[in-house]
C-alpha cells in the first residue's frame, strides 16, 4: 500500500503529516540543545575549578525552564493526532499555534534573565561594597560578592573576571559587564570598576555605596507596584486559562466536536477563533511582560 492510498486525495493530510515532521524535528532539535548546552555548562565549570577561578557555577540552572518552554508543542501533538483523522486541517493548525506558543514562551524566558538580574544585583553590590571595604582589591572584592548571586549576573561576573585572571585589560573586563545582560545599574557598575584603578579607594567605596542606595531605593519602588502588577497578571492568566478550558471542552464534547468538523467552513472559522484568541493573550502577556521590565 502506497503512502498516496493511506493519505488519500485531499492535500491536508500531507500538511499534517508535514507538520508533525516540523514538530517532530523542532522536538529533537531542543533535546540535542538541551544536551549540547548541559555538556558545555559543564566544562566551563569544571575547567573554572581546575583554575582556581570561582566555583559552583549554575551550570545546569536553565535548561528545565527552557523544556518547559517548549511544553505547549508537547501538548498540541497528540490533540493533533486525536484530531488528525477527522480534521487534519485542525491538526496541523494545532501544531502550527503550540510551535508559535512554545517559541514565544522561549523568547519570554530569554527576557526574564533581566527581571532576575534586577533582583539579584543590589544584593551583590552591597556584598561587593562591604568586601572592597574590608580589602579594596576590586577583582578579589568582585570575586567574592559573585558569589552570593546566580544565574544570569553571575556568569556575566565570571566571564569578566577570568579575563582579567588570564592577563587580560581589566578595563575592557568590566566594561563588558552591562554589555553582556543589558542593566544599565549593571554598566554603571562596570563604569565604576573600570576606573577603580584610577581613583582612591575612598572615591570606589562612595561610588559602589552609592550604587547600593539606589538599587535599594528603586527595590522599594518595586515593592509599591508589584501588588498591582501581580493583579494584572493573574487576570491575563485567568482569561488564558478560560481560553484553553473552553478548547478542551470544545474537543472533549462529541456534539460540539461534530458540529465544528463537520464542514470545512467550521473548521475554518474554529482555527481563525483561535489563532485570534491566541494572538490577543500573547500581545497581552507580551504588553504586560514590557510593562514590568519598565516598572520593576
Amino acid at each position: 500500500m502506497t503512502m498516496e492510498h493511506l493519505l488519500g486525495n485531499s492535500p491536508w493530510p500531507w500538511v499534517f503529516a508535514g507538520s508533525l515532521a516540523v514538530a517532530t524535528w523542532s522536538l529533537c532539535i531542543l533535546l540535542a540543545r538541551q544536551g549540547v548546552e548541559a555538556a558545555w555548562r559543564l566544562h566551563r565549570r569544571r575547567g573554572a575549578r581546575k583554575h582556581g577561578l570561582l566555583a559552583g557555577i549554575g551550570a545546569l540552572q536553565h535548561g528545565p525552564q527552557d523544556f518547559r518552554s517548549w511544553a505547549p508543542l508537547l501538548v498540541s501533538i497528540p490533540m493533533a493526532a486525536f484530531l488528525s483523522l477527522r480534521s487534519p486541517f485542525l491538526a496541523a493548525c494545532f501544531i502550527a499555534l503550540g510551535l508559535l506558543l512554545s517559541r514565544y514562551l522561549t523568547w519570554r524566558r530569554s527576557r526574564a534573565g533581566l527581571s532576575q538580574v534586577s533582583a539579584e544585583l543590589e544584593r551583590m553590590v552591597t556584598a561587593l561594597h562591604s568586601a572592597y571595604l574590608v580589602r579594596p582589591v576590586v577583582a578579589s572584592a568582585l570575586e567574592e560578592a559573585a558569589r552570593s548571586v546566580q544565574g544570569p549576573l553571575r556568569e556575566a561576573v565570571e566571564r569578566a573576571l577570568r579575563g582579567v585572571w588570564v592577563g587580560g585589560s581589566p578595563k575592557e573586563a568590566y566594561a563588558s559587564l552591562g554589555k553582556a545582560v543589558g542593566s544599565p545599574y549593571l554598566a554603571q557598575l562596570g563604569l565604576v570598576l573600570e576606573r577603580a584603578e584610577e581613583c582612591s579607594p575612598m572615591l570606589v567605596g562612595e561610588a559602589l555605596k552609592d550604587i547600593a542606595g539606589r538599587l535599594k531605593r528603586r527595590k522599594r519602588l518595586q515593592a509599591r507596584v508589584k501588588a498591582s502588577m501581580s493583579m494584572l497578571a493573574w487576570t491575563v492568566r485567568f482569561l488564558q486559562g478560560a481560553n484553553a478550558l473552553a478548547v478542551v471542552i470544545v474537543l472533549a464534547t462529541p456534539s460540539l466536536r461534530d458540529f465544528y468538523i463537520g464542514s470545512f467552513q467550521r473548521q475554518g472559522l474554529f482555527a481563525i477563533a483561535l489563532a485570534a484568541v491566541l494572538g490577543a493573550s500573547l500581545y497581552f502577556d507580551h504588553q504586560l511582560a514590557s510593562l514590568r521590565e519598565r516598572v520593576l
